[in-house]
């Protein structure tokens, strides 16, 4: 087996010896022209498969799917531009309203100003709601006056038919409460 091997490799290394460099030189001019023209063939065939691909895909019901979905999504913008139109023209709307309460808000305090500048004082009980006073005006000055005479709570409460709360409250305003209830 050894004869054998060495003698390959005897034919192999004298037959590269004996080719020249301008052989060589040509040998691979050629392979270099054949690997070009099979990457001629092959691009050639990858633009028929492409082009092939396309046609196809021209076709093909996914292209109409997918044509379809944009046809929709196109639809769908155009319906949300005019719902944003709308709520635009609504949100100017309600902020004029709001500018113009304001005005009106600005006007009736300067107003309220005006009317407190000139001594025009809010009622208390406009409405006149709650419960009525069971003393008049001349009941509770003759109350006052007895206080003033130095007549006790009681005294007052029991010559006016009142109780000592009434008689008491009304005593409040002139400040005769220095003295003891009896």
């Amino acid at each position: 087996m050894l004869p054998s091997i060495h003698k390959l490799i005897y034919e192999w290394s004298d037959g590269m010896a004996k080719e020249t460099m301008k052989a060589k030189i040509e040998r691979l001019e050629q392979e270099k022209q054949a690997d070009s023209k099979r990457i001629d063939a092959l691009n050639k065939e990858i633009a028929e498969m492409q082009e092939k691909a396309d046609k196809d895909f021209g076709n093909s019901s996914w292209k109409s799917q997918l044509e379809n979905q944009i046809d929709f999504q196109n639809r769908k913008l155009t319906v949300l531009e005019s719902r944003l139109t709308q709520q635009i023209s609504k949100n100017d709307a309600l902020i004029d309203g709001i500018e113009e309460r304001d005005q009106e808000i600005r006007f009736l305090k300067e107003k309220i100003s005006q009317l407190e500048s000139q001594g025009v004082q809010k009622v208390h009980n406009e409405r006149k709601a709650g419960r009525k006073p069971k003393i008049d005006e001349n009941t509770a000055i003759l109350i006052q006056m007895y206080r003033a005479q130095g007549k006790t709570i009681k005294e007052i409460a029991k010559i006016l038919n009142l109780s000592a709360g009434s008689v008491h409250k009304y005593c409040k305003p002139i400040g005769f409460l220095n003295s003891k209830i009896k």
